[in-house]
């Protein structure tokens, strides 16, 4: 697929000892189109860096969690994250553990605290897929290549094979190269998809209100791309911009006026 249509939040995080006051590496963005690059890069540098410890993978399989973030907005990009989380990590914060869950049930406030032990503690990697890729091949196939960015780059991090991939939903992902099983409410049912729903959310939201400043007329810090009220109000006033997936029915519908 042309990397000209790929949004990609090409980033991981891993556990690991760091000298007090070393800058951390971050993850790499690749934004090849919409002159996002900026806003991305402004997001991933006001992140809060919190000093890690490092976790070792005792267990004999390494199965990992994926999940999505923003296939039914109406503006802005698909975003996948995928999840390791380590046998230890139960005994270390049992606290936080047991508040992983599907980012939907859980508040903001709550959200962004597990989101925070989630990155200390976790080994996470994204991946995302722009507006125009959406267009181009469908939601459906954007968020497959989201995850399979998400993983791919998980796996760099790991440096061990992935004996299998949970994935959130009932279809598997096409062309993965790992054994996966798709589990409907997967998000609720297994730790490592909630914890990949809530690692793809903040991520999402907190880019969805950086592009905010650079449009701030749709109002996109507050639905963050969602079709309410207030979106469609500023639709009918404004016009589109180049972060709104055209493929969809309601800015099609409007771009026929």
């Amino acid at each position: 697929m042309s990397g000209a249509l790929a949004f990609g939040i090409q980033g991981a995080s891993r556990p690991q000892e760091r000298p007090e006051g070393a800058t951390p590496a971050r993850g790499t963005i690749v934004v090849a189109s919409l002159g996002l690059k900026a806003l991305s890069e402004a997001i991933l540098s006001r992140c809060k860096t919190i000093k890690i410890k490092n976790i070792t993978m005792k267990n004999n399989q390494i199965i990992i969690g994926v999940d999505e973030a923003g296939r039914g907005p109406w503006a802005g990009p698909v975003v996948a994250a995928a999840v390791y989380l380590p046998e230890e990590l139960a005994c270390l914060d049992s606290t936080f553990y047991n508040q992983i869950t599907d980012s939907k049930k859980i508040s903001e406030t709550q959200r962004e605290k597990v989101f925070s032990f989630l990155e200390e503690k976790a080994f996470t990697a994204l991946g995302a897929a722009c507006p125009l890729f959406v267009d181009k091949f469908n939601i459906l196939e954007a968020t497959f290549f989201a995850m399979r960015q998400s993983i791919l780059n998980l796996q760099k991090i790991l440096k061990a094979p992935i004996d299998l991939v949970l994935v959130d939903g009932n279809q598997r992902i096409p062309g993965l190269r790992f054994s996966q099983e798709a589990i409907v409410k997967g998000d609720i049912l297994e730790k490592s998809i909630a914890a990949a729903s809530i690692i793809a959310k903040v991520r999402r939201d907190r880019l969805m209100m950086a592009l905010h400043k650079k449009y701030p007329q749709y109002g996109f810090a507050n639905h963050k791309g969602y079709g309410t009220i207030k979106h469609k109000e500023a639709l009918d006033r404004f016009g589109i911009c180049a972060i709104h997936r055209k493929s969809f029915r309601p800015i099609a519908s409007l771009m026929k006026k």
